[in-house]
């Protein structure tokens, strides 16, 4: 995933309004589409639904964080 910078829209996959937030630019394996996803749906797509508890994802956070 690449990141597209911080902007003002709606994320093609919650449909969620977002101001100034961050999107990436997300490539479907199945289909080969392209769409512009929030960050939390970055999130939900890298690690899951119960990302919250996988160790992949809290050492991510650290990593980021920093």
């Amino acid at each position: 995933m690449q990141s597209v910078g911080r902007k003002t829209g709606k994320c093609k996959r919650c449909d969620i309004a977002k101001q100034n937030a961050p999107f990436y630019k997300w490539t479907s394996m199945i289909t080969g589409e392209s769409i512009e996803i929030c960050k939390a749906c970055r999130i939900r797509e890298d690690f899951g639904s119960n990302y919250k508890n996988t160790k992949r994802y809290k050492r991510w956070k650290e990593e980021n964080e920093v």
